[in-house]
């Protein structure tokens, strides 16, 4: 289906780990086939390592600060969820910003998973 036949076009926010995108990104690409294009945002590391298919779900990249090796940059899992929370926030919100702007298809909804701190 193209671009201009969407209606919708949501941004799927997953908990940056593989038992969540996996599933996030399936829920994005059935909404693809009602109609909804669907942009899942996830992290350079994840992207790097994980080597998304191209899918009918587009793959943005957001950074958390923590590019090269993630969580093990970190001192502790609060440390981990604290630059999620601020720094992951700010480039998602960057990324919305974006969207809204430059794009003929800007985001009408936000799904995001639950786990991720400050949500």
């Amino acid at each position: 289906m193209g671009e201009e036949a969407m209606g919708a076009h949501v941004l799927i926010d997953p908990y940056p780990a593989q038992g969540h995108i996996n599933p996030m990104l399936q829920f994005g690409k059935h909404l693809t086939t009602k109609g909804v294009k669907s942009t899942l945002a996830t992290n350079a590391l994840i992207v790097k390592n994980t080597r998304p298919e191209l899918t009918t779900v587009q793959i943005e990249t957001i950074s958390d600060e923590l590019d090269q090796t993630g969580f093990a940059e970190t001192e502790s899992a609060n440390d981990y969820f604290e630059h999620l929370r601020i720094i992951g926030s700010k480039t998602l919100s960057q990324l919305i910003v974006r969207h809204s702007s430059s794009s003929n298809h800007p985001f009408n909804c936000i799904i995001y998973d639950a786990a991720i701190p400050g949500c």
